[in-house]
């Protein structure tokens, strides 16, 4: 009999071990759950608002800002070998209400579209692939292949151009300087519009000289004019990469490539301008790393114009520059 109570004393110690442990799971499982469900709702909040462009509304961040998502556009990003991504070619301002962009992937189009609601507004078809494009005096400059620079006006053609003894593909940007537009090539020479005319120049001209910055050591640069007269000179705190003539009316903008010695090497592209000896960082622009665009900034009348691109869309954003 006493053996019988030891028995049945130890099946109970047993089951209420057991009915411990599996509690104990129970509630192990229950936390891990909890935790799971945690983590996906942060998931979902979070990739919702990654994906926040992924709608036929845009955004207007603030008065010089404008965000656009891919749908809108009708352009779907496409990841190349490289590891970025192609988007489109070149893009421009046409004026405050409607910015234009050049593709080549399906087709050799340019697009437009309101600023203001963001709807397609009108398209042109071209022969030949677009590289850039630049509106200046209600007229559409377009650079394509085969050397041919294009002039539309009202969706009509008023004038080809070849461009002689220069390799189209080496070409830089177009530009303005004191009302003049110029194909700035990647080695400083330019082809340039007179009197209805491309001549080819070895350097731009602005105020009626040649001009062209040359770099005379890691730390500074000039810019020179046809005479050889330094014009405009800046000596750097910072290492400098390469520096490029962006634009200008009165005063020339220029897009300077800065190095920070830090780990790893981090480089800057600031825009500065020559009304303060470039001395002041006006504008410091995005890091292309979701889509290569060779231009992702224009100028006009002193208004900079340039784009931030993401995986979602693009931002548009707008800097006085005469200040």
């Amino acid at each position: 009999m006493k053996r019988a109570k030891y028995v049945l004393l130890l099946l109970i110690i047993l089951i209420l071990i057991a009915l411990g442990m599996v509690i104990k799971t129970l509630i192990q499982n229950k936390d891990t759950n909890d935790y799971q469900l945690k983590n996906e709702s942060n998931t979902v909040r979070s990739t919702s608002a990654q994906n926040g462009l992924n709608r036929d509304e845009s955004v207007k961040v603030d008065s010089n800002s404008l965000e656009l998502g891919w749908k809108e556009l009708g352009i779907t990003p496409i990841q190349t070998i490289e590891g970025t991504h192609y988007t489109f070619t070149a893009f421009d301002i046409v004026n405050d209400s409607v910015v234009a962009f050049a593709e080549s992937y399906d087709k050799n189009i340019i697009r437009f579209f309101s600023l203001n609601n963001q709807a397609f507004i009108d398209s042109i078809e071209l022969e030949h692939i677009p590289f850039e494009i630049f509106f200046h005096n209600n007229i559409l400059y377009i650079l394509c292949e085969n050397n041919i620079i294009l002039l539309i006006k009202d969706k009509q053609v008023i004038n080809q151009h070849i461009v002689e003894n220069k390799n189209t593909y080496l070409f830089d940007k177009f530009l303005v300087l004191n009302d003049n537009i110029s194909l700035l090539m990647s080695d400083g020479s330019s082809c340039y519009f007179e009197d209805g005319k491309l001549k080819n120049k070895e350097s731009l001209v602005f105020r009626d000289a040649e001009v062209w910055v040359l770099k005379n050591s890691n730390f500074s640069f000039v810019i020179n004019d046809n005479n050889n007269r330094i014009i405009y000179s800046y000596n750097s705190k910072e290492e400098l990469g390469s520096i490029t003539i962006a634009g200008g009316t009165d005063d020339i903008y220029c897009c300077i490539d800065k190095i920070y010695p830090v780990n790893p090497v981090q480089m800057a592209r600031v825009i500065s301008s020559s009304k303060s000896q470039f001395q002041e960082d006006l504008i410091k622009l995005p890091r292309k790393n979701y889509s290569f665009i060779k231009n992702d900034y224009r100028i006009h009348n002193d208004i900079l114009y340039y784009l931030e691109i993401n995986p979602d869309g693009l931002l548009i954003k707008r800097e006085h520059l005469k200040r």
